[in-house]
């Protein structure tokens, strides 16, 4: 008898050391699935930020190529503009050297390629 209840003694032993050892697991677990979920909190918490910076980006974008097309209206009527200027004062010129050929006042303005 002495020698079963000195294997019992080691059997509970044995255990309550096992025991021991799996809550030393279960804690060491629930740790690392603490720090897991802050961890994943805070790539939740990046991804939107960064959404919203997305969200950002793409109305600027979008703004901006607003702009552009407005800036390219602009240049082209710009352009179209200044093309009628060109054409006006060319055709003055050429009234100005019929009624007075050899215009110095033409001839400088065409020498300095204005015209």
């Amino acid at each position: 008898m002495p020698g079963m209840l000195h294997a019992a003694r080691e059997n509970c032993l044995f255990l309550e050391q096992l025991t021991e050892d799996r809550r030393s697991q279960q804690a060491a677990g629930e740790k690392t699935l603490k720090e897991l979920k802050l961890q994943r909190q805070e790539v939740e918490e990046t991804h939107q930020a960064l959404e919203l910076r997305v969200q950002d980006d793409r109305a600027k974008i979008q703004e901006m190529e607003k702009e552009k097309v407005s800036l390219q209206h602009t240049l082209k009527k710009t352009e179209e503009a200044a093309s009628v200027w060109k054409w006006r004062l060319d055709k003055a010129l050429k009234r100005i050297e019929k009624h007075d050929p050899g215009s110095v006042f033409v001839k400088r303005l065409r020498e300095a390629g204005q015209c």
